[in-house]
């Protein structure tokens, strides 16, 4: 499905109608499928058919296709939230709500609103008291997480922006108990969060594994604190991105080309951050890193963020899709949606 956003951005760029063409027909199943789908998301599930049907909706001049996507899943919606379990920004109800934000402001819908604000409820609902903050336990994890995928940074993201839109302070406070929680996962030797999550009986920290990606670690961080700015600003916020943004550009390329935890996903934040921040140093930083990908690609190849020898995966996050909208980013970064942070339409 969301292959359709980088085929129809594709086909819009370059005027070639067999790319929008195959952007068409990769709704098609989709479309059949919608009422067998198992999760609320904004990456994998109901929230993702509307992200991308807003997008195509727009480039294509038919607010028929999002209108009809949006008339038969309000419902589906309505009966999934109150049972979320996944809860985050990848299937869960962080994702949905901040998918649900976005649409609202666009159509003024109060209904939206309301399904937005249940998934915030749902968030107070099921949020837990740890030492020292609070955070959620998801389906990927038994503990709470740090990062913006699966981990606090996201859902403390999605809680101020309902504070911003709704004036219910109830989510801020939880949303700041969020990070309290996230701040105890810092390690100030390696300048980056401990990942929790287990494999194989072991968490990644026993293993000293520290991702450096959108997914886990000080890139989606630097991007949670950089997104919750313009609602809570304070030294912890402006400490974080510095260290976020440092950390990944120490530690963040080089591996592969992918949007979820590769060279094109870190480099999406640092075009973001270089934007907001107006920091003309890491524009020119971010030019020579965009040349250093490129040259990578043309020496290696594209490398999708599988872990598998044959891994040319056609995916969004993790394969070539993704990697063909992060080179679209490059060519145009404010035309191009910034898929990690469910960027709105500019068109």
């Amino acid at each position: 499905m969301r292959n359709s956003t980088f085929l129809g951005y594709l086909a819009e760029v370059t005027g070639r109608k067999d790319f929008k063409c195959a952007s068409q027909q990769a709704l098609v199943p989709v479309s059949r499928q919608l009422g067998n789908m198992k999760n609320i998301g904004a990456f994998t599930g109901i929230a993702s058919t509307l992200y991308v049907t807003n997008h195509l909706s727009r480039l294509w001049k038919n607010d028929y296709l999002l209108q009809s996507f949006l008339q038969e899943q309000t419902h589906t919606l309505k009966e999934m939230i109150p049972k979320d379990e996944r809860l985050d920004m990848i299937g869960g109800v962080a994702g949905c709500s901040i998918v649900l934000l976005q649409l609202y402001e666009q159509l003024k819908d109060p209904k939206l609103l309301e399904l937005a604000k249940q998934c915030g409820d749902r968030l107070l609902q099921t949020v837990q008291r740890m030492q020292q903050g609070m955070g959620w336990k998801v389906l990927v994890s038994e503990k709470p997480l740090a990062g913006f995928s699966h981990g606090v940074s996201g859902m403390a993201w999605t809680l101020f922006k309902l504070t911003n839109v709704t004036g219910n302070k109830n989510y801020q406070l939880v949303a700041e108990q969020a990070l309290t929680f996230e701040r105890t996962l810092f390690s100030r030797k390696h300048l980056n969060w401990y990942d929790l999550r287990m494999f194989n009986g072991k968490s990644n920290l026993e293993r000293g594994v520290m991702p450096v990606a959108w997914c886990h670690g000080a890139p989606g961080i630097a991007l949670s604190r950089l997104l919750i700015s313009p609602y809570k600003n304070d030294s912890f916020i402006q400490k974080e991105i510095e260290v976020g943004i440092a950390t990944t550009l120490q530690r963040g390329f080089g591996i592969n080309h992918s949007l979820c935890h590769g060279d094109l996903g870190n480099l999406d934040i640092l075009i973001f951050a270089a934007n907001q921040l107006n920091d003309n140093k890491l524009v020119q930083t971010v030019n020579d890193y965009s040349q250093s990908i490129l040259q990578d690609i043309k020496n290696r190849g594209w490398v999708t963020g599988l872990h598998t020898i044959n891994n040319e995966s056609p995916s969004l996050m993790l394969g070539l899709a993704g990697i063909g909208m992060g080179l679209l980013k490059i060519w145009s970064p404010n035309y191009i949606p910034s898929i990690l942070r469910l960027q709105a339409p500019a068109v």
